[in-house]
């Protein structure tokens, strides 16, 4: 049985009144060989990716 990986890590900010969400996927999880797009607004790379200004939060 294989040992669980983090996908990655979800991060949220306040200011001006409203909730800014980022998304940084976890090294060791893009390097696996089983990473795969769970929303097309993130893209398969190291760093953080910030929501669309249309949208509020990442989801599919």
């Amino acid at each position: 049985m294989e040992v669980p990986c983090r996908m990655g890590q979800l991060y949220a900010a306040s200011g001006r009144g409203k909730e800014t969400f980022s998304f940084s996927y976890d090294q060791t999880w893009l390097k696996s060989g089983h990473s795969q797009l769970f929303d097309p607004d993130l893209q398969l790379y190291s760093g953080l990716q910030y929501t669309r200004e249309d949208h509020d939060n990442f989801g599919l």
